[in-house]
């Protein structure tokens, strides 16, 4: 077995930490807090990174330097302070940190146990296998996602950023998935799949402290009050909105600094709980069409659904040219790439197709056309 391997770093946890060794954990599913758990024991996996021989040392390269910027941002309470270069090294840490995290790493187990049953469901049928009963796992779930990262990161830094500053009675939380990836500008999309770096509209929000949360933006769909000062004073409503999405998002855990916070968290994630048990990822699916005697095509996808909750904040504001796009055509819109809606012409072969939102809990093989 390998080391024990953090996915939320511990430097960024002692941040909402009162002595730097103990934090206050809550448990949105169990309904259980520890008060001054030790940071030590959070958001830790064994052997997480053997993967790879130096991707635990890559890692900690980066978080060291994130540490360091990060620090500076607080002091100086305002982003206008980030050079280019410290922010293109904060948007490594940030894109890194949201593949890195055990919700990453069970998203994509459900995506592998989606795909293979896909390759071996016919076969499994014809031998009487129910596949509901067994689940297909990656031995290191988080390879492939991390492997990916570093080539978002150049189409993040066109993203507008501010701090968002809280002097209100709700201090900032934050859990074991920090890097919440939202899209107000899509949230009445049914069943919208706009939470990526490169979808329009996208938001990113990144907590650092109890008093200051990054917030990243499509500054193109997006006008944010005070935009060029690099910081916002948000209100107690922004506050709580804020701190609902860090439970929605949360795998496990949340953490805070304030002990007095703990009923009042305990009272949200119980009201919230029905919402955190929704499918956290969406499988689409053509029907089968037969292309020879005994081969058939398929297309299969999956996306990343929107938490169930509105990031409607008094700070921003859709501004009015985005509001116009009708809401059917906001999901497929791309930040980098011309969006062309799709016209069908006479001839074109078109397949109807079927949504599991139920995910690889409950599989079933495709019919196949005569």
């Amino acid at each position: 077995m390998g080391s024990e391997h953090h996915f939320v770093p511990q430097f960024y946890l002692r941040n909402f930490s009162l002595d730097g060794r103990c934090i206050n954990r809550l448990g949105p599913d169990d309904h259980k807090h520890i008060l001054k758990a030790s940071i030590k024991n959070q958001c830790s996996k064994r052997g997480f990174y053997d993967f790879h021989p130096k991707a635990e040392e890559t890692l900690s390269l980066v978080e060291g330097r994130a540490a360091s910027i990060i620090r500076e941002l607080l002091g100086s309470e305002s982003t206008n302070s980030l050079s280019s270069s410290d922010f293109s090294e904060l948007m490594v840490f940030i894109v890194l940190q949201q593949c890195r995290t055990a919700a990453m790493a069970d998203e994509n187990n459900e995506v592998t146990d989606w795909i293979a049953k896909m390759w071996v469901g016919p076969k499994a049928a014809e031998r009487g296998i129910d596949l509901n009963t067994v689940s297909i796992h990656d031995k290191y779930p988080t390879a492939i996602p991390l492997s990916a990262a570093v080539q978002l990161v150049p189409s993040t830094l066109d993203l507008q950023k501010q701090l968002l500053i809280n002097s209100t009675g709700e201090p900032f939380i934050t859990s074991d998935n920090p890097v919440v990836l939202h899209n107000h500008f899509a949230e009445e999309s049914i069943g919208s799949g706009a939470g990526g770096w490169e979808c329009r509209g996208i938001q990113v929000f990144f907590p650092l402290s109890p008093n200051a949360t990054l917030m990243l933006y499509d500054g193109d769909v997006y006008h944010v009050q005070n935009a060029k000062i690099g910081r916002i004073n948000v209100s107690r409503g922004d506050a709580i909105s804020l701190n609902r999405l860090q439970i929605l998002n949360s795998m496990n855990s949340v953490y805070f600094s304030d002990s007095a916070m703990a009923a009042s968290l305990l009272e949200r994630s119980k009201k919230l709980g029905n919402l955190r048990k929704r499918p956290r990822v969406r499988f689409v699916r053509t029907q089968p069409v037969k292309v020879s005697e005994n081969r058939y095509s398929e297309l299969v996808a999956h996306y990343r659904l929107l938490l169930p909750a509105s990031a409607s904040l008094q700070i921003s504001k859709i501004r009015k040219e985005w509001q116009r796009v009708p809401v059917a055509k906001r999901t497929p819109l791309w930040r980098h790439y011309p969006y062309a809606p799709y016209e069908p012409v006479v001839g074109d072969v078109t397949r109807s197709y079927e949504v599991r939102s139920d995910g690889p809990k409950d599989f079933s093989v495709p019919e196949l056309p005569e």
